[in-house]
């Protein structure tokens, strides 16, 4: 197009967009920078897309960069000191030198051991200290590492005895003997070979960062050849400067590689380790889960058995009390419960009258007691009462328990004192007689007087003991029924305030 019509090819380009130039033909002899972007993105930066994993990352490479970078800088300092006594110093304090500072070889040797030895080994002492003791954790050790590896690039190249001496104005050769260039070219080489793979390689370093020693190492070795070592810069320079390029890309190459599986093995070892702490919390809550369904459980149980005791007390409390109320805190009588008839027993209405209405004016005092001490020791208890049901004067005896803010009174009966058979016979103040009863076999004639209500003919612990006519039909009934009413009673407090009568029933 542009040979056939160059005018047009020119107004066309000229007017079109940077992704349309290259889509018209150009991106045959260079990639858009698209296409550079998304080849750096796939095959160079193999960062995490959050910064976050990213930090996270990094700090998982800290102990292991600390532990390869002391490593390194203890075998590069323990190699320098080792050459620099055993190779230099010979050649500086030998019969034919001398070791005056103002010898320049002598100058040069307190120069490369400052370099070479003092300088590492102080570098090793403060890895040495992180790794050991943990201090200065503060300190990012990954970019210390780089730099510690571009201080070792450079100084290989420019702390060579040669390379100073040139430094200085002065012919290695003359200073140092023949042969020293020769070996100087194999010693920068060979250093700078040795901080490439450990930059790469050895210490795991990521990609980003890793290239900079090798770089800078490169950089200074073809800065040498341009400013102070031009004799050494013949045909064969480009070879080598070629092959320390090779070498250095290849291996950077290959750290990217090893980064981007290390990478891969970090993001499956957190999310297993995810996964663990998931499942370990699962498991806490699986096992609260099963504690609270056995105590649920257990509570089951326990209600049921509640249930069930309630319900035998039911049965033992309708067996031996005749009617059971409900009375508040006050001692209202209030709303009686299904299968119970109150006006029936008391023979007239008494929701909503006070207890103590129905009682003798001497026991009123003792009930309002019993309540008390009731509600204090949240026990049960029992008294002796003068009851009033209808127009009949009665005793009975009054077992009283709380439920919540209400009482629940149950009342047995245990002798008319109006006119008529009562259930025995016993003395009163009055006086009175027994007699054969064809119906009880049992029978008596009491006091036509209301008796004094502290006189009700019961012991202080409700123990019933006085003497009685038993009809031999009838006493194996009584006498179970007297037992199973003495073991009731045998768990309730007693109101001690009433003494005991003279005259016992004995069972």
């Amino acid at each position: 197009q542009v040979f056939a019509d160059p005018v047009s090819a020119f107004s066309r380009w000229s007017s079109a967009s940077t992704s349309e130039f290259y889509t018209m033909g150009a991106r045959r002899f260079w990639p858009s920078p698209e296409a550079v972007r998304s080849a750096w993105v796939t095959h160079v930066d193999v960062q995490f897309m959050s910064p976050e994993e990213e930090s996270e990352f990094r700090k998982s490479l800290e102990k292991d960069v600390v532990r390869c970078l002391l490593v390194a800088s203890a075998c590069c300092t323990s190699f320098t000191l080792v050459h620099e006594v055993a190779v230099v110093g010979p050649t500086v304090f030998g019969q034919d030198s001398s070791s005056e500072f103002r010898d320049l070889r002598y100058q040069i040797f307190l120069v490369q051991l400052m370099l070479w030895t003092v300088i590492p080994a102080l570098f090793c002492t403060l890895v040495a200290l992180r790794h050991f003791f943990g201090l200065f954790s503060r300190l990012a050790w990954e970019l210390n590492a780089v730099l510690i590896m571009m201080y070792a690039a450079v100084v290989i190249v420019v702390g060579q005895s040669g390379h100073i001496t040139m430094i200085v104005g002065e012919d290695p050769d003359s200073v140092w003997g023949g042969g020293i260039s020769c070996e100087l070219e194999a010693w920068v080489l060979m250093g700078l070979s040795i901080v490439i793979t450990s930059s790469v390689s050895f210490i795991p370093v990521r990609g980003k960062l890793a290239w900079m020693g090798p770089a800078l190492g490169i950089a200074t070795y073809v800065l040498s050849k341009l400013l102070w070592d031009k004799n050494a810069a013949t045909h064969t320079f480009p070879l080598k400067l070629f092959a320390l390029g090779i070498v250095s890309a290849v291996g950077w190459r290959g750290a990217v590689r090893l980064e981007r599986y290390n990478r891969s093995r970090w993001v499956d070892t957190r999310r297993l380790s995810q996964a663990s702490t998931t499942i370990e919390a699962q498991e806490k809550v699986i096992e609260g889960i099963e504690k609270i369904s056995k105590e649920s459980e257990m509570k089951d149980e326990e209600i049921v058995n509640a249930k069930e005791m309630t319900t035998c007390l039911q049965i033992v409390v309708q067996a031996l009390c005749d009617i059971v109320v409900i009375i508040d805190a006050h001692g209202r009588i209030g709303k009686a419960e299904a299968g119970t008839s109150p006006e029936l027993f008391f023979e007239q209405q008494v929701e909503g009258l006070f207890l103590t209405e129905l009682l003798a004016r001497g026991d009123r005092a003792r009930f309002t007691e019993s309540l008390q001490q009731v509600s204090d020791n949240d026990t049960a208890a029992y008294l002796h009462v003068t009851l009033y049901r209808g127009t009949q004067n009665c005793e009975a005896t009054l077992v009283i328990a709380r439920r919540k803010s209400r009482y629940l009174v149950g009342v047995r009966l245990e002798r008319d004192l109006s006119d008529g058979p009562a259930y025995y016979s016993s003395q009163t103040s009055t006086g009175s007689r027994a007699k054969t009863d064809p119906d009880f076999n049992v029978c008596g004639y009491c006091s036509r007087s209301e008796p004094e209500p502290t006189d009700h003919g019961f012991s202080t612990r409700g123990t019933i003991n006085s003497t009685v006519s038993w009809a031999p039909a009838f006493q194996e009934e009584v006498a179970a029924g007297m037992a199973g009413m003495a073991e009731l009673l045998q768990g309730f407090v007693p109101i001690t305030s009433s003494p005991p009568r003279q005259s016992m029933l004995r069972g």
